[in-house]
């Protein structure tokens, strides 16, 4: 049996008892215990018991684990003493039996008006500067569309703004649906090594589930994805990190937009997938025009 001790932060004052030897700590509703806080990983920390010994694990998250207030390596098991506070993110807590000292002893561990990593990359005090660069991105989308290029060259240079924009991105894709049966049109594709438009692989699982569920998908980090919700074609092209939302102008829907990383997780946040939805706008828009100039050329 493994037992928690929630000392300070989120869900102070509980215990968690858990008839297994391993259990998962996160943000994220699949863990074995869920803490829905923001500085938080979506699966932050590993806690394992053998042999009366407890050992943790950062799984390398963004904030890290510490150990009486000293940084644990990630990916590696860190024996603890039973009643040995632990810090995740905002919160406090202890394995095996309850912290027995006073709360003032450990209250500079953890110092709630700092700026920790919120929602897995984007530090507060820095807030104002991605805004700034997520504005300067859709203006410079915007005035790409007011320019009325030609769709290839439009899609083209979206897709080279995204990959200036993320940069440890490898692949965009944009997939063009025929407005009348739903099916795929065109596909225009980049990568960042050749930042040509060439046919490449994409997951079509998650393509094809955007199209039919008309919503966005993200995965941050799909090594802490839970492996049902990862087709066969991603652990084989060793995805590390995607996003894909829909292109949809009124009620229809126009295409895709899709976006991964294989070399190593981008670790995507809620405010990325934000900023994708709203750059899918003027290129669902652009889809629509190039589709009613192709109607009115055959008039």
């Amino acid at each position: 049996m493994i037992r928690i001790y929630i000392i300070h932060g989120v869900a102070e004052g509980e215990c968690f008892e858990l008839e297994r030897d391993t259990v998962h700590i996160g943000r994220s509703p699949h863990n074995d215990i869920q803490i829905d806080e923001g500085s938080i990983s979506r699966r932050h920390l590993r806690v394992s018991r053998s042999e009366g010994k407890y050992h943790v694990e950062d799984l390398n998250t963004t904030n890290g684990t510490f150990v009486n207030n000293k940084l644990i390596p990630p990916g590696i098991p860190h024996e603890v003493l039973e009643g040995q506070p632990i810090a995740i993110g905002k919160v406090l807590f202890s394995l095996g039996k309850m912290f027995d000292g006073g709360i003032e002893d450990i209250q500079d561990w953890v110092d709630f008006s700092k700026d920790l990593i919120e929602t897995g990359r984007v530090i507060l005090k820095d807030k104002p500067v991605m805004l700034k660069k997520d504005l300067q991105l859709l203006v410079k989308v915007n005035d790409l569309f007011r320019q009325g290029p030609d769709m290839e060259k439009f899609l083209g240079e979206v897709l080279n703004c995204i990959f200036d924009y993320f940069k440890t991105l490898d692949r965009g894709v944009v997939i063009l649906l025929e407005p009348q049966t739903g099916k795929i049109a065109d596909v225009f594709s980049s990568s960042r090594e050749s930042k040509e438009d060439t046919v490449m692989m994409y997951s079509r699982t998650i393509v094809h589930r955007v199209i039919r569920e008309r919503a966005a998908i993200m995965m941050s980090d799909t090594r802490y994805e839970h492996q049902q919700d990862l087709s066969e074609s991603m652990r084989m092209m060793q995805i590390k990190s995607v996003m894909c939302v829909p292109l949809i102008s009124g009620a229809e829907m126009r295409g895709v937009l899709y976006i991964d990383s294989l070399n190593k997780p981008v670790g995507f946040t809620k405010e990325d997938l934000y900023l994708l939805n709203a750059l899918s706008g003027p290129m669902a828009i652009a889809t629509e025009n190039a589709s009613l100039k192709a109607i009115l050329k055959r008039l």
